[in-house]
């Protein structure tokens, strides 16, 4: 069982309640569950919320990834979410080697204090946002053609 601020979760419920969330909390794993559609080719992320003692840290997860087993695909990933990560103030993208998975991570440190609504909101937001920016890099990286990974972070970062 999981070591987490119930006051943490306690101002995270509140707003995902205020905002009209729809949403599960597990309480072995201190974790918040829910799912989020976007503007991008992705359509649909999944969203864990891990509260800690001092921290919390919001996970949205892409439905698509490269498959393991093609390793072009797998390096061009690796290397288009570094390239899309150098310059982020808040938050970054993940990679999983082992399966493909894609992840955009925010983390908000509290200490002793209570986050308010607006780091809530921001923590949650952010990784939506980043997605929708990246999300077609994704998809045409796992089911369209380019010219090189460069370009296609210039077009996801001109929109």
């Amino acid at each position: 069982m999981a070591e987490y601020s119930t006051r943490i979760v306690k101002a995270i419920r509140k707003y995902l309640s205020d905002d009209d969330w729809k949403f599960s909390f597990n309480e072995d794993r201190g974790a918040f569950e829910f799912g989020l559609s976007i503007k991008s080719s992705i359509k649909n992320l999944k969203y864990t919320i891990l509260v800690r003692q001092s921290f919390f840290t919001v996970y949205a997860t892409s439905p698509i990834g490269p498959s393991p087993k093609d390793e072009d695909k797998m390096q061009d990933m690796a290397e288009f979410l570094h390239r899309a990560n150098y310059g982020l103030n808040m938050g970054n993208f993940e990679f999983d080697f082992r399966d493909g998975e894609i992840r955009y991570k925010s983390y908000i440190r509290c200490g002793d204090d209570v986050p308010d609504a607006e780091a809530i909101r921001l923590s949650i937001l952010m990784p939506s946002a980043m997605m929708e920016r990246y999300g077609d890099g994704i998809t045409q990286i796992l089911y369209g053609s380019y010219k090189s990974i460069e370009s296609l972070i210039e077009k996801c970062e001109d929109q």
